[in-house]
């Protein structure tokens, strides 16, 4: 998804008041986290810090933060849903909506004592380079505060081996100093765990915090006692949900499985990423302590077979007839219609397929795809959504070009041949006609 699609997701999202609903303090913590890390920062006077809320969504963060006595607080986000849904709770002072990126904001340098994040990172959200306008518009002696799922480090490809490497060389230009790093439990849906980076953006203002590390285990041990849970996990459920089992060794979980938090619900999971879709889709599986499996099994059949049961027929010795008429070829194999490509997709394809061959480097019908998705013509779409075409399709696109090319390329050479061997044999056959020749 491009960010202009994950902004308008975000938006219907926000619009819909289903964000807040999905995201509320029972399953998400980062807000909390976030607020409190420049609680501990700012001891007093707290009214006249100025903070930036970037990826402010409806308002979390800057709801934490009100509570904890910050009075001027901003708010940015792309997504102008959300901020419609933010604006209904004066909290927030100015409230920009842009994306936060390579592109400087419409914000003057040294702006803010404090830029903070909480839960704005992500696949397909903040890039690193956003850490350069964070700097900018943060004056000297400011904290830069982020809040993120610490396995995204490891994950998401736009961090993976270049966040952290990125913070270290603005460390070791001076652009900033790092403060404290923080590892927390409970952050989100109960069983994950964040890392809190403080970081201040001058040498000559040193504040330090306490560095609190929770580990994994210890966290766990803590919600088990707290909650008086207990974690099931069968073989019979690994069989019924593959998504459940995973390497241990590649798994960000360091104290074992991850159980639903939902009562009843039986389902486990290695990776905490499955957790989370899991608990967001709501698809929770429950089985009562003391039913035996059999028992289970046979009231699934049952449940399945009369949901297939749709129309009833009547036996008689001699044939079979049905209650309902059915057309001739019902039992035919449907094909799908072919799809027709139109000009302007055409054009596109052969504009690719030509840079292919002219810097004798194929296309990658899966870049050409992507890229199909983003490209514009005077500021707009070139495509839209229901023209984006598959690599497989492109791909047959391509050979079909290629085989219909090399056709041209040999039909001269073909059509020159044939005239060249038909001329040399009429000329043989003049040469055994018997000729008299007579002289003038």
């Amino acid at each position: 998804m491009t960010k202009e699609e994950v902004a308008e997701y975000y938006s219907k999202w926000g619009y819909s008041g289903k964000y807040e609903e999905d995201l509320c303090p029972e399953r998400y913590n980062g807000p909390k986290y976030g607020a409190e890390a420049l609680a501990q920062a700012y001891l007093g006077n707290r009214e006249s810090i100025h903070i930036l809320d970037i990826a402010a969504g409806t308002g979390f963060l800057g709801g934490e933060l009100q509570k904890r006595g910050f009075k001027k607080i901003d708010g940015l986000d792309p997504a102008e849903g959300m901020l419609a849904m933010a604006r209904k709770k004066n909290i927030y002072g100015r409230l920009i909506c842009e994306f936060i990126c390579e592109k400087r904001l419409p914000v003057e340098n040294d702006t803010y004592d404090c830029t903070i994040i909480a839960g704005g990172m992500g696949e397909g959200h903040i890039p690193c380079v956003a850490l350069h306008e964070m700097i900018r518009i943060t004056k000297p002696g400011g904290l830069v505060v982020i809040v993120m799922r610490e396995e995204y480090l490891d994950y998401v490809k736009e961090y993976k081996d270049r966040l952290e490497v990125l913070m270290q060389e603005l460390e070791d230009a001076g652009k900033w100093e790092s403060v404290s790093r923080v590892i927390v439990p409970n952050y989100s849906l109960l069983q994950m765990k964040m890392s809190v980076c403080l970081k201040v953006t001058d040498f000559f203002k040193n504040i330090t915090f306490t560095d609190i590390k929770v580990s994994y285990t210890e966290a766990r041990q803590g919600l088990r006692e707290s909650n008086n849970e207990e974690e099931h996990f069968s073989e019979e459920d690994q069989d019924q949900n593959p998504e459940a089992v995973g390497d241990e060794e590649n798994s960000p979980n360091e104290g074992g499985m991850l159980c639903c938090p939902d009562d009843g619900c039986v389902k486990s999971f290695i990776k905490h990423k499955n957790l989370d879709d899991h608990l967001l889709i709501g698809n929770c599986k429950f089985k009562l302590k003391n039913e035996p499996t059999l028992d289970m099994t046979k009231k699934m059949y049952l449940t399945k077979v009369k949901s297939k049961v749709e129309k009833t027929y009547s036996l008689s010795s001699d044939t079979v007839v049905a209650k309902e008429n059915i057309s001739e070829g019902w039992a035919l194999k449907t094909r799908k219609p072919p799809t027709f490509l139109s000009k302007e997709q055409k054009l596109y394809l052969d504009e690719k397929f030509n840079i292919g061959e002219t810097t004798r480097k194929k296309e990658d019908p899966i870049s050409v795809a992507q890229e199909m998705r983003t490209t514009k013509v005077k500021g707009k779409k070139r495509f839209k959504m229901s023209e984006f075409l598959t690599p497989q399709q492109i791909a047959s696109y391509f050979s079909r070009v290629s085989r219909r090319k090399k056709v041209e390329d040999n039909m001269p050479a073909t059509i020159e041949e044939h005239v060249s061997s038909v001329r040399e044999e009429i000329l043989t056959k003049l040469r055994e006609l018997p000729f008299d020749f007579y002289g003038g």
